[in-house]
């Protein structure tokens, strides 16, 4: 592809003239830089209508310019690239050469030098691309609409085998077991042989109807993402390939269940992972692959000098993307060590130790620690910033809340991925119908205990009930949870609270060993629907606390909106307590309905205000003797009336009224 004619001084507007690239791009900064205001460029209206430099500048604003004032800004790649707020570990990346970046953006209100701030979502830097550079430096490349380098993938997969050992290796010794391949070559679904290498492919399905489904293995016909991803794989020198809807049997429950338990291992052991993080569907296919065009860079040539864009952030392009909106689709990123992004910008390459872009010329060795088995730790994440377990399980589950699922009932299959890798950890988390038995930090692993801890979660927006599996779960609903658990107690909590919880109609208490066992080696089938929860009780009631409460005196509490939802206890003495709920559900569907609230500790009001916390349940079906978890309480003060006025009781006073209504009682809970 020939380049354009290189436009000269004169081809110019009057203010365009004015910037000197030459200058500019033999700057070089020893550290962070702050942003350096270099020319204010007026509206984006207006540039749009102005000389070919203007009309780039125009396209790189971002889309808060539209309407207002720009300017053009200077900025260093150690400024984009690196995190220096995090504690460094080999100095300055002083042998690191700098590279200009510019971009537009809204013009400010104050002209005092500001620190660069990376967001993914504003402006895209551009800068100029220089090849003949010698000394490491971040560099910018220019990609081919028509076609991926795969060159760049091969050498980073390359990279990757070299030098990072541990994160992104295969385990041969767990390889899964008895699972099929495509082969590219033949077009056929073969049974993998053992230490076979093999890619996986994760995309979305979109959607037809699982009643659409062929049998194991029938490639005819298959959507564009699948031919395009054996092409890749043939490309990349490799003849194997792993899709979850060619190789396992969809219409065999029991095969399915199988490949289900061992997703895992199914990722971890690939190569890599294609993810098709572009098109709204199978048919749209792999951009830069037979045909898909990736979009435009934009790019002039202008005095000498190729200005490009660095193409959008990486967590932005797959964020954008439908891919990352799916249920399914959110576990495969995670478990995959090495990941092959295709967007409609380019393709990304991110494994657990590295990332890098195909418009990026990245001196890795110089990125990396003196050992190369990982990225220092002030180069900024790519698109996947959670890539490994730790202790905080319910951020994979919060994140995994956000996304969508076309079948509810594969709210738990599509984390069992996730669970396993937990459970393999080097501290091992385990869950039940989806609720993690959370570890204390300070204790030994008890289940019962890491149980009650893990029943605290809680949602951040409610949601709706998902019958397919119990309220006590949050696969019981839809709606965004909290990326922590409430309860989080003091080692000499459990000791003062008689909780017992009881599974099904079994009575096996949690701490005899063979009872917990029976519980993780039940078959997938065989599920817990039911807790036996043995605890201290309050009874309340849900209400609009504008219509209890006069607006006046509520509007002192800068802490709750009036037309929030409130709990109602009503205490001795005329006294009657009101709590904000975290709930489950729209507050509609339970408001005047009597509650009750399971006493998990009382932590917080032994020292504040704040009322415990403790699981919301109501009455589902009585003539069985049924509840259902509908919220919880959360840290929140207790608003106090007493003879219809306000109150401040303290928090001993509000806890031994509390503790007075308290009822002891076995509650089914479903």
């Amino acid at each position: 592809m020939a380049s354009p004619a290189s436009l000269e001084v004169h081809d110019l507007c009057k203010k365009c003239q004015t910037i000197d690239l030459e200058e500019i791009f033999s700057r070089r900064y020893p550290a962070q830089v702050w942003e350096e205001h270099i020319l204010d460029l007026g509206p984006v209206q207006a540039l749009a209508k102005g000389c070919a430099l203007c009309r780039f500048f125009a396209t790189m604003a971002n889309s808060k310019a539209n309407t207002m004032d720009c300017e053009l800004l200077l900025t260093s790649t150690k400024s984009f690239y690196f995190d220096y707020m995090v504690k460094g570990e080999l100095g300055d990346f002083k042998e690191l050469d700098d590279t200009i970046l510019l971009f537009v953006k809204e013009k400010k209100k104050w002209s005092a030098p500001r620190r660069f701030q990376v967001k993914e979502d504003e402006s895209i830097p551009f800068s100029s691309v220089q090849p003949t550079r010698t000394a490491p430096h971040i560099g910018l490349r220019i990609i081919c609409p028509e076609k991926f380098d795969r060159n760049f993938v091969k050498d980073s997969i390359s990279y990757c085998s070299t030098n990072h050992i541990s994160a992104c290796q295969p385990h041969i010794i767990d390889a899964p077991d008895f699972f099929r391949l495509i082969d590219c070559e033949s077009r056929q679904v073969i049974v993998a042989q053992p230490g076979c290498e093999y890619l996986a492919l994760s995309y979305v399905w979109g959607t037809k109807t699982r009643t659409s489904i062929g049998r194991l293995g029938d490639l005819d016909n298959c959507p564009k993402v699948i031919i395009d991803s054996m092409d890749v794989t043939l490309n990349l020198s490799f003849r194997y390939l792993w899709i979850d809807r060619y190789c396992i049997d969809q219409l065999d429950d029991e095969d399915k269940q199988h490949q289900i338990r061992q997703m895992d291992l199914i990722y971890a052991n690939a190569v890599a992972t294609i993810i098709a993080a572009a098109g709204d569907d199978p048919e749209y296919g792999l951009p830069g692959v037979n045909g898909t065009l990736r979009k435009h860079q934009p790019q002039i040539h202008v005095c000498g000098h190729l200005l490009a864009s660095t193409l959008p952030h990486p967590s932005r392009s797959v964020s954008d993307s439908k891919w990352t909106t799916r249920g399914w689709t959110y576990q495969e990123g995670i478990l995959s060590k090495r990941r092959i992004v295709f967007t409609d910008d380019q393709v990304i390459f991110e494994c657990n130790s590295m990332h890098t872009a195909e418009s990026q010329a990245l001196p890795l060795d110089v990125l990396h620690t003196i050992d190369k088995r990982r990225f220092r730790k002030e180069v900024r994440h790519g698109a996947f910033r959670w890539k490994t377990p730790d202790l905080n399980i319910m951020h994979f589950v919060a994140e995994f809340s956000k996304k969508e699922l076309t079948h509810p009932a594969d709210a738990l299959n599509a984390m069992q991925g996730i669970f396993q890798m937990f459970l393999k950890a080097k501290t091992p988390i385990y869950h039940i119908e989806g609720v993690p038995l959370v570890p204390h930090q300070l204790l030994a692993f008890d289940p019962e205990k890491s149980f009650i801890q893990g029943l605290s979660w809680y949602h951040k927006n409610p949601g709706e009930r998902r019958p397919e599996f119990p309220s006590w779960s949050w696969t019981g609903w839809t709606g965004q949870l909290a990326n922590s658990v409430m309860l989080n107690p003091p080692p000499d909590w459990f000791s003062s609270y008689g909780i017992s919880i009881r599974l099904e109609s079994e009575y096996a208490l949690f701490p005899e060993k063979n009872g917990w066992q029976n519980i993780l080696s039940r078959p997938a089938n065989k599920r817990v629907h039911f807790l036996y929860i043995k605890g201290q009780t309050l009874k309340c009631t849900l209400v609009r606390m504008a219509a209890e409460v006069n607006m006046a005196a509520l509007s002192e509490l800068t802490w709750w909106d009036p037309t929030d939802y409130a709990l109602k206890f009503e205490m001795e003495k005329n006294t009657v307590f009101y709590v904000r709920p975290r709930l489950d559900l729209d507050g509609s569907q339970i408001e005047g309905k009597p509650l009750e609230c399971i006493w998990l500790g009382d932590e917080a009001a032994t020292t504040l205000d704040r009322f415990p916390r403790t699981l919301l349940v109501e009455t589902y079906k009585a003539e069985l003797g049924w509840m259902k978890r509908v919220g919880c309480t959360y840290k929140y003060s207790v608003y106090c009336m007493q003879d219809g006025k306000r109150v401040y009781l303290g928090g001993e006073g509000c806890l031994a009224m509390l503790k007075n209504k308290l009822q002891l009682r076995r509650i089914c809970l479903g």
